[in-house]
């Protein structure tokens, strides 16, 4: 490690100290911070882990700890979360839970939960010592022996980071799809009760699991690729072979392809987002910024290309060229996914998303508005009224699908922030 940079750390970790000792006036205090031994303490990773264990800790904490107040600190030492917790509590308990979180989180020896004592204005002892995190010895011997190179620990909790992150995006995908295929009433989608002509329920299911690794693979892309020009080229040949897989799977029944594109996108994005530190929103536009483009070229004969030129009808590449502003401005509605709010959130895509499905569907731009209308004014209160627009949806075979895709990547969304609060990205 560099003097200067050597320095510029101590100096913060002593800046950090003082304002807990100061917080310690009024409060008990508990912080979080990323156990990360490079000298650049600002990576993804480390902020990675913050983002991972806000949640963790939060829900340990929850129905026992009312948080006083919550401060985000960075510096040259990382990032850190300081909590401030009434003086009535118990710290002990508070430790016990931050040490279990510690032992027993898969990434929690990556993390340090100090928690510093209203009473003796000192940090609690975990009153064990941690284990290696690349054997089974103790981790202040190994520092000690200099057993291991930086560079391998490094790696080593590079790996379990990206595959936990891996692993919980595969869980987030499966529950938003089926989450929009179990919704009752859904005008005109396919629902466990009402298949279309060419594709049921079991097809869909069939479908979306044939693409969960595409999908996978997409997201480590945004971690592996440098330039976000060649992370939309490399995104649009693995959309490509989800597209080869999902047909066959499907033997050539259009299932996903809408969904392909979009959640693959965005999922790229966040990747992205993560292992740069730059606001998803601003990687989306950019990562996006020329995919409206191809729609000019005349050869392209494409419905959803016809449809842009003759009516400016943006459809799924609209949803990316903007950002996916619909789902950025709806994802946070979502609490607690209860059909009520799955409704309102169907409802209010179909009022806002330009949707190529329901456009070919309805055979006119004059049937398009009727049916968008239609839809746009159901109450989201009433399921017997959000019922009878199903039925006559489905009497003249009309879908919603692209509204659809949105919605299951507005889902993902929302629960992927609720899971990993990695500030200023999200």
């Amino acid at each position: 490690m560099s003097e200067d940079i050597s320095l510029k750390i101590l100096e913060d970790r002593e800046k950090r100290s003082e304002f807990v000792l100061n917080c310690l006036n009024e409060y008990s205090v508990c912080t979080i911070k990323a156990n990360y031994p490079s000298e650049d303490k600002n990576n993804y990773i480390a902020w990675a882990l913050v983002g991972i264990f806000k949640k963790v800790f939060e829900n340990n904490i929850d129905g026992l700890f009312e948080i006083a107040d919550k401060l985000i600190l960075d510096g040259f030492d990382g990032r850190c979360i300081v909590y401030s917790f009434d003086k009535k509590y118990d710290c002990n308990i508070l430790k016990n839970i931050g040490i279990n979180i510690e032992e027993n989180h898969e990434l929690g020896r990556y993390i340090d939960i100090d928690v510093y004592d209203y009473d003796t204005k000192k940090a609690l002892s975990r009153g064990l010592l941690r284990k290696c995190i690349l054997c089974d010895d103790y981790a202040i011997v190994c520092a000690r022996n200099k057993k291991h190179d930086i560079n391998e620990i490094i790696d080593k909790i590079e790996f379990d980071v990206k595959r936990f992150l891996e692993i919980e995006v595969k869980k987030l995908i499966n529950y938003s799809c089926m989450v929009e295929l179990n919704l009752k009433y859904k005008f005109g989608l396919v629902t466990p009760y009402h298949p279309h002509k060419d594709m049921d329920y079991n097809l869909m299911v069939k479908a979306y699991q044939t693409l969960i690794y595409p999908f996978l693979e997409m997201f480590s892309l945004g971690f592996e690729l440098d330039s976000l020009d060649e992370l939309n080229k490399h995104l649009h040949l693995e959309g490509k072979r989800a597209e080869y897989l999902m047909y066959k799977e499907t033997k050539g029944v259009n299932c996903y392809k809408g969904l392909i594109f979009l959640l693959g996108m965005f999922l790229g994005g966040i990747g992205y987002s993560i292992k740069n530190q730059r606001p998803l929103k601003e990687v989306l536009k950019e990562l996006n910024k020329n995919i409206l483009s191809e729609y000019e070229d005349e050869t392209i004969q494409t419905f959803g290309a016809k449809s842009y030129r003759e009516y400016g009808f943006l459809g799924a590449r609209g949803e990316a060229y903007n950002g996916f502003i619909n789902v950025f401005k709806n994802c946070d509605e979502l609490k607690d996914y209860s059909d009520l709010e799955l409704y309102r959130l169907l409802i209010n895509l179909v009022r806002d998303v330009d949707d190529t499905v329901l456009l070919k569907r309805s055979g006119s731009m004059e049937k398009y508005k009727y049916y968008k209308n239609l839809i746009s004014k159901s109450n989201y209160n009433d399921l017997e009224d959000i019922q009878l627009k199903t039925l006559e949806c489905e009497r003249n075979d009309i879908s919603i699908g692209g509204c659809a895709d949105i919605f299951v990547i507005t889902v993902f969304f929302s629960l992927f922030k609720k899971n990993f609060r990695i500030e200023g990205l999200f």
